[in-house]
């Protein structure tokens, strides 16, 4: 029967230990959905599992007519990728015998973007040609497509792939582009990424704070983030304007040797202590604009370019 509620009994099912997911571990979480902390309650790899499965609904394919068999679909996916997210996560290995929960948050991945494939294809259908702007079941598509990108985001994230991170929150903005979670995700993966510069950090901070200031629900928490964001870029810009200075300070200092040389004795003999003075300071200053001018128009080419890039993207 199409969209009846069947309830049945629930049944038991084993799972072998060969089919372990790995060297992963899953916490159990109890009926009040509180994670157990403690190492009793922690499955240890490589287990043997004894599930109890209860089948509670039976739905009819109806999405050629109505879009909430796809709905219920993406929904199941989500779900399964929070529930991955939450409990299959453990911290990069640093030595063979240790925890690799990479294979667990690919397979979030996965089903995240299978989520927001689905979403998509709904939204671009035919069926929502033929309903109003503000109908229920579109805006549950929506919101499904921008919180599975968003969770896709914070994995990326865990898993320290900043580059694909900022990426993916960029796909978030262009659905919703007033999106905090996302914009602030995107300055938090800008500042982490080696290959994002600090003017792309603080203009995500700067979009972020204008979005926050109009759109946040929770003002507080989301202040509380972009301050500790700012905190971090203002930590990071200090030790860039050392590494600076030592990268070029010296450089930017003439030499003792080079002034003297590029000034005639015994035309300085012939001259007033003032006019000496002058022309010693002109040539100095000379020499020492040709020096830094290189460098000032390297610079500013390179900021230029990366501006105009992000402007661009």
């Amino acid at each position: 029967m199409p969209n009846e509620i069947v309830c049945l009994s629930s049944s038991s099912s084993r799972s072998h230990s060969k089919f372990a997911l790995g060297q992963g571990t899953r916490t159990i979480i109890d009926k009040n959905g509180i994670t157990a902390r403690n190492n009793r309650d922690v499955v240890p790899p490589k287990s043997n599992v004894m599930y109890r499965v209860t089948v509670s609904q039976k739905v009819m394919d109806t999405s050629r007519l109505n879009p909430y068999f796809t709905i219920q679909k993406a929904l199941t996916k989500k779900k399964i990728a929070n529930d991955i997210y939450e409990n299959e996560y453990c911290r990069p290995p640093e030595t063979s015998e240790e925890a690799d929960c990479s294979h667990a948050m690919r397979r979030a991945i996965r089903l995240y973007t299978n989520a927001v494939k689905d979403m998509e294809t709904l939204l671009q259908g035919t069926y929502f040609k033929n309903v109003e702007k503000d109908h229920p079941q579109r805006n549950e598509c929506r919101n499904i497509l921008i919180d599975s990108l968003n969770n896709i985001v914070a994995v990326y994230l865990r898993q320290k792939e900043y580059h694909e991170a900022k990426l993916c929150a960029v796909q978030v903005l262009t659905v919703d582009s007033n999106n905090i979670r996302a914009l602030l995700r995107a300055a938090k993966a800008a500042l982490l990424d080696p290959a994002s510069t600090l003017e792309e950090a603080s203009a995500a901070m700067k979009a972020a704070e204008s979005v926050i200031a109009v759109y946040s629900k929770n003002k507080s928490l989301d202040e509380k983030e972009l301050k500790r964001l700012k905190t971090r870029l203002k930590t990071k810009q200090l030790n860039y304007k050392e590494k600076y200075k030592e990268m070029f300070g010296n450089k930017l200092c003439l030499p003792t040797s080079v002034s003297k040389k590029g000034v005639d004795s015994t035309m300085l003999d012939k001259l007033t202590p003032e006019e000496k003075e002058k022309e010693t300071g002109d040539k100095y200053f000379f020499l020492k604009m040709l020096q830094i001018i290189p460098i000032i128009f390297f610079l500013y080419r390179y900021f230029y370019r990366h501006v105009d890039q992000t402007d661009k993207t």
